[in-house]
């Protein structure tokens, strides 16, 4: 094609469906024909989860336009227009190079691809689904159009320069609302709001029963117990900032809570990361404090926070750079993965410290963890391959309607149903802290020797109520005592004393 064509279409435009229902978008300096667009899923009125009296299914935009240097005249036409999935993915035409134009240009009316210049093109089949308005610039430099949504679905809101009388003249800015029949929350995010009420009220229940836990063997608490309750305490706020910023985003159509939800999400991340580092190293039930650890921990806990905090900052926003996201991925992997590193070494040193000193009891606990964490990893693993299965193969199945219950849903359930078997393996007993500083003895000990004396060698006393214990003449011991005998012959000499 001819370089005097202004044949190619250049898309400005951010890389991911918008989440934000108040979206505002430019200043783009127009110098070559553009097309500005953002995609939207929305609900139907029909198809709707909730719908009120005065409800509506509708996408706005706004535009400004500013004129570069200062123009006596601003002329030319903009367009705005509004079109389903379908009609945008064939949008245009294909030129001789085989490259897609938006815009009916010269080139594509003299070579019979279009008939109207300086206007969207869409195929006959298509128009239909295609809802444009063109405004005239000498009459207006700020203007807008709605369109009223009639089924579920993605739409495309699309600001668009086909006229070349207007190129290297002018800037275009503006914004983009979407209200659907339930509110200004974005169709891929509703169904969150209900389920995070639901996993609230869930883990304010199971608050309450911990506290009355601990409350009940206060005695026997440990800091393990501490540390649970603080992070349950931590995923009931969690969840109730999510409740508020989602109730708040779709009452109003401002996300103004999002950077507060987030950080309180990154926090409640890293405290269970710890949790579970903790309960690995064998706290609570192997030993009773890791204070050689505990700066270990606290620096890599605030290393985890701002790494985590900072993809989490960046995911909200729109990603040109293909090398900062690669670091994103390749940072964020590497943080998980040291976790999990930490994780099962810690488990596996613990358990092998265990088996050495022949704590049986001890170690089936932790064998019952291990095999818990395997469990979990297997099912995260078939999990993420489910879904990516279902998203590469759902064709034209609207799959958008789940992509909350993929991205967040899932995980939560599964979380809490990790979290739920550590606490249940960890809840404070009667003996909670005892056990914690107990060992077990050797199973080769005989049973009379680990817990007393043989019962012949007691005689009952003319006084009722009082048991005397015979003594061991020097003469009577054994030349060699194993160590079972001796730890059981200590035991005889603390209970003379004590009937003395």
């Amino acid at each position: 094609c001819s370089s005097d064509l202004f044949a190619l279409l250049v898309l400005a435009f951010l890389p991911f469906v918008v989440t934000c229902f108040h979206a505002k978008y430019g200043p783009y300096e127009i110098r070559d024909r553009m097309v500005i667009y953002r995609a939207v899923y929305m609900y139907g009125m029909e198809s709707s989860p909730k719908t009120s009296k005065d409800s509506k299914s509708r996408i706005s935009l706004k535009v400004h336009s500013s004129p570069i240097g200062n123009p006596n005249v601003m002329e030319g036409t903009v367009i705005t227009a509004f079109m389903t999935d379908d009609a945008f993915n064939h949008l245009g035409y294909v030129n001789s190079t085989g490259q897609r134009v938006a815009c009916c240009d010269e080139y594509g009316r003299a070579n019979g691809l279009c008939s109207k210049p300086n206007t969207l093109y869409v195929p006959e089949a298509y128009s239909r689904q295609l809802h444009a308005s063109y405004h005239n610039l000498s009459k207006t430099i700020e203007f807008g159009d709605f369109y009223d949504v009639g089924y579920t679905g993605m739409f495309y809101a699309v600001v668009a320069v086909c006229d070349s009388s207007v190129l290297n003249k002018i800037t275009l800015d503006g914004e983009m609302t979407a209200e659907n029949p339930y509110g200004h929350l974005p169709a891929t995010m509703y169904s969150s709001l209900p389920f995070y009420s639901y996993m609230t009220i869930i883990y304010v229940v199971v608050l309450i029963i911990w506290g009355m836990l601990c409350i009940q063997y206060s005695k026997e608490i440990m800091s393990v117990h501490i540390i649970i309750l603080v992070v349950l305490v931590s995923f009931v706020i969690n969840y109730f900032i999510k409740i508020l910023h989602l109730w708040i985003y779709n009452s109003s159509g401002f996300d103004v809570l999002q950077y507060l939800s987030i950080a309180v999400d990154v926090c409640t991340r890293t405290l269970t990361r710890i949790l579970t580092i903790l309960v690995c190293m064998g706290l609570g039930i192997s030993r009773a404090s890791i204070s050689d650890t505990t700066l270990k921990l606290i620096v890599f806990a605030i290393l985890y926070f701002c790494v985590n905090l900072w993809d989490s900052l960046m995911s909200t926003q729109p990603q040109t750079d293909s090398t900062l996201s690669k670091a994103r991925i390749y940072i964020t992997a590497g943080m998980d993965s040291l976790v999990y590193f930490w994780v099962f070494q810690s488990l596996m040193n613990t358990m092998d410290d265990l088996k050495q000193n022949k704590q049986n009891a001890k170690l089936a606990v932790f064998k019952r963890l291990y095999a818990l964490l395997l469990l979990s990893v297997l099912i995260s693993t078939v999990t993420l391959i489910g879904f990516s299965y279902i998203v590469n193969h759902a064709n034209n199945k609207p799959i958008w309607q789940y992509q909350w219950f993929m991205n967040e849903g899932i995980w939560s359930i599964y979380y809490f149903i990790l979290f739920l078997c550590l606490m249940i393996m960890w809840k404070p007993s009667e003996n909670s802290a005892a056990y914690a500083y107990h060992n077990e003895l050797a199973t080769d000990v005989q049973e009379d020797e680990e817990y007393g004396l043989p019962q012949d060698k007691l005689i009952e006393s003319e006084d009722e109520g009082n048991v005397v214990v015979n003594t061991i003449s020097e003469e009577m011991k054994p030349m060699g005592i194993t160590e079972g005998e001796k730890r059981s012959e200590e035991r005889r000499v603390g209970k003379e004393c004590r009937s003395r």
